[in-house]
């Protein structure tokens, strides 16, 4: 007991310094990948929960066990702006870890069809791998590649980039640094008479990104965690102040998972909501949150199956 309130306390401690500074620069990510990420607010940057978590912090795939592919779905409950996701880890907990991507991010080819010059389509092929440095930590590196068009026939290419690196000094705890957004991104915007959307590249927002992650019951209990919690804080670079997520993940039953997360920033401050369902090999996630600094709600569907 005495090892578990310890841990407890350093995490606190820690996670306290993480959030010091709370706000700051509003977070762009909307469509974050991952149900689970996403009604956690993105904070689970130290955690190895699933594939998608080459989206957050690519070093973090080190620690991975699940092999599982995951398929993910969002959309924003006032338009018809989706985007679909599949997520495969191909190298598990081998001298490097290695994780594949696709998604495709469009509007206006679904529910509600927008004239065909206001429509775009936008495909990115991503790559993650990690590797360990010691048996506690891990650094990693993601590429993703993008191509955007719009109806008005314009094309713009992009490319961008993540750093990472995991510490978990214990099974229990672990931290993260992440160093993303290095490249450039595919944007949409109105054209220049306002009738329709083209395609442009533009410089990423660079962030770093610092997190924490804490599991209970210790692993040493040989009891399965019912408690997780996860805190990040967000600098992107060039702007005031820093962007805050929290998340807190309770399992009351081995197959049921409910989660709440807060994220706040100038602008913006709003909870998220979800829950998991696991049977056997399969996996369902749910995520239901408003769009930053909107009312706008967003929600997020994946389906994972073990390999």
């Amino acid at each position: 007991m005495k090892i578990s309130i310890f841990r407890l306390l350093q995490t606190i401690v820690t996670m306290a310094f993480l959030i010091g500074s709370a706000y700051g620069q509003e977070s762009v990510r909307n469509f974050s990948i991952g149900a689970r990420n996403a009604s956690m607010a993105n904070a689970n940057i130290s955690e190895s929960s699933d594939a998608s978590v080459m989206y957050e912090n690519p070093a973090a795939l080190a620690y991975l066990d699940n092999g599982s592919i995951l398929l993910n779905h969002s959309q924003a409950n006032n338009s018809s702006g989706m985007r679909e996701n599949v997520t495969v880890p191909v190298v598990l907990r081998s001298p490097v870890a290695i994780a594949l991507g696709l998604d495709a991010y469009h509007f206006g080819y679904l529910r509600n069809p927008a004239p065909s010059d206001e429509r775009f389509f936008e495909y990115g092929y991503d790559l993650a791998f990690a590797g360990d440095i010691t048996p506690t930590l891990s650094i990693g590196g993601s590429a993703s590649l993008r191509h955007g068009s719009s109806g008005d026939g314009s094309q713009a290419w992009g490319s961008y980039f993540a750093l990472g690196a995991d510490y978990a000094p214990t099974p229990d705890i672990s931290y993260s640094l992440v160093w993303g957004g290095l490249g450039r991104d595919v944007v949409f915007f109105p054209d220049a008479i306002g009738t329709g959307m083209t395609a442009a590249s533009t410089p990423s927002s660079t962030f770093i990104e610092i997190g924490a992650t804490m599991t209970y019951p210790s692993s040493t209990s040989l009891r399965p965690p019912f408690f997780i919690m996860s805190l990040a804080n967000e600098k992107i670079l060039g702007t005031t102040g820093l962007y805050y997520m929290g998340g807190i993940e309770i399992r009351p039953f081995e197959f049921l998972e409910l989660r709440i997360g807060y994220a706040s920033g100038p602008g913006v401050s709003a909870a998220r909501y979800g829950l998991g369902i696991v049977e056997g090999v399969f996996g369902f996630q749910y995520a239901v949150y408003p769009e930053m600094g909107t009312t706008v709600l967003m929600q997020q569907f994946s389906i994972s199956m073990a390999m």
